[in-house]
């Protein structure tokens, strides 16, 4: 089976069971999924947010306007 196949066949039995996923993938698992990806680079997460939160987020919030 491709993946392609794989793909259809999951697409179709999401359908048939009525599981959709989330309509969107938010600013929230984003993060969590590069905290999970940094740890162990990563001294300080109040550091790290607070970097991200100055330079990260005006631009994030500037595109969703």
């Amino acid at each position: 089976m491709s993946l392609k196949e794989a793909r259809q066949v999951t697409r179709r039995k999401r359908k048939e069971f009525d599981q959709e996923p989330p309509k969107g993938y938010v600013f929230g698992d984003a993060f969590r999924l590069w905290c999970n990806q940094k740890k162990g680079r990563i001294v300080s997460y109040e550091n790290e947010k607070r970097m991200l939160e100055r330079h990260l987020l005006p631009y994030v919030d500037e595109t969703n306007r």
